[in-house]
């Protein structure tokens, strides 16, 4: 998959836009709760499923996506960040297991 451009921002000039256009990568971020750790909120939307009819609902388990534009072309750097990101902030790796996917 090709970068995305910046984005337009209303009220900006054409030339100052085509100045500061530059080159990002999305890093899609999924971060799931590792087996074995309880999941709250899944288990009350299974049974808030099973209220509204949905009885074939079996199993359902939360996950958090984020998807971090950064300003490179530079996927392996993109890569590192977000890896980064999910040390830091995004995932606790005692209870979370994350993935990242570049688009």
């Amino acid at each position: 998959m090709e970068a995305s451009p910046r984005k337009a921002v209303p009220g900006e000039s054409d030339k100052y836009q085509a100045e500061v256009m530059t080159t990002m990568v999305t890093a899609r971020v999924e971060v799931r709760l590792k087996k074995g750790v309880a999941d709250p909120e899944g288990e009350n939307t299974l049974k808030a499923l099973r209220l509204l009819g949905f009885d074939q609902a079996s199993r359902v388990h939360s996950i958090k996506v984020f998807d971090v534009e950064l300003d490179t072309e530079d996927r392996g750097k993109v890569q590192a960040l977000a890896e980064d990101m999910c040390r830091r902030l995004l995932a606790n790796p005692v209870i979370h297991d994350y993935s990242i996917r570049l688009l």
